[in-house]
């Protein structure tokens, strides 16, 4: 298999975005993004900017002559994928990594019933490349399950994973003890570089990777220690409670806070293991070139960078 030089990213100017556009200069990609029309978003003067209305037209001009399409498009732009997915297969892109980054979407029994009826525009984008990869013989797919990504968890969102460092409060569901695994932004950069280097080894199917293993209290006993141990506010709660409160707001349309409500019990669960997605050694680390981090050691450099905000 050929190897890739050019790759466009749609989502670029979201939470992921930046860090995988940087990941892919520094593996010498030549890179595009794609930005909606009206966006004033300021990229870095490396990329290569098209403008698109996702229109079927508009993505397959912008699609035409790259080798890879990365896609970190947020929730709102979830269902956008079958369009681009089409485009690419229409101009010959041979790789598409859809965004689908955290849960395993191929671990549809182990999740968290409610969890998985949030899941149900990803799923359908999944189930649409693997058909369309199928039908198209230059067409090919990777998909990368990260866990949750923690750096934005503590540093941009909170909420969602229960710990705000600079409020010092933490939200405890169930005992604290559930494992989850999780990779940072940059570690999910590096792995996106690498699978797109290494294409006939990482076609068609889903890699895993393991940068951190957390549970809530390990995490919290080091923010705590990091942070000189006193003066966190813990609240706990149960994840059956949380659920409910979730399903509250999906009745109100209030979708953004259930999605967090629903996610604690997808994480926090007591007597579930759904959120550690493999261990190390069985992780696709090695060919993604993918780092176990201290959680110590990782915990110190996030709290610096919350001070200095």
């Amino acid at each position: 298999m050929a190897a890739y030089q050019n790759v466009i990213v749609a989502g670029a100017s979201g939470n992921m975005g930046p860090a995988i556009v940087k990941a892919l200069n520094t593996a010498k990609f030549t890179v595009s993004v794609l930005s909606r029309e009206g966006s004033s978003h300021q990229f870095p003067p490396f990329v290569k900017v098209y403008k698109t209305d996702y229109s079927l037209p508009s993505l397959s001009e912008a699609f035409q002559g790259q080798d890879a399409v990365v896609s970190v498009v947020g929730a709102l732009g979830i269902l956008n994928q079958i369009q681009m997915i089409d485009a690419a297969s229409k101009v010959g892109v041979r790789r598409f990594l859809p965004s689908s980054f955290g849960a395993d979407l191929d671990d549809k029994e182990g999740m968290q019933p409610n969890f998985l009826g949030l899941m149900v525009n990803k799923l359908r984008v999944q189930e649409h490349l693997v058909k369309v990869c199928e039908e198209n013989n230059t067409l090919t797919w990777t998909q990368l399950i990260t866990g949750p990504i923690l750096d934005w968890a503590l540093l941009d969102a909170p909420v969602a994973m229960g710990f705000d460092i600079k409020a010092k409060a933490a939200t405890i569901y169930d005992s604290g003890n559930a494992p989850v695994t999780c990779t940072p932004r940059p570690q999910i950069g590096i792995a996106v570089a690498n699978s797109l280097k290494n294409p006939e080894a990482t076609a068609n199917g889903s890699l895993r990777m393991v940068s951190l293993e957390i549970t809530q209290n390990k995490l919290l006993a080091a923010l705590e220690q990091e942070t000189g141990g006193e003066g966190w506010a813990v609240t706990r709660v149960s994840t059956k409670d949380s659920v409910a409160s979730g399903l509250e707001k999906i009745a109100a349309k209030n979708f953004g806070g259930a999605f967090v409500n629903i996610l604690a019990a997808q994480l926090y669960e007591d007597g579930t293991t759904r959120s550690r997605i493999c261990t190390a050694e069985a992780s696709d680390n090695t060919l993604l070139g993918v780092a176990v981090l201290d959680l110590d050691k990782y915990v110190a450099d996030i709290v610096k960078q919350v001070s200095s905000k």
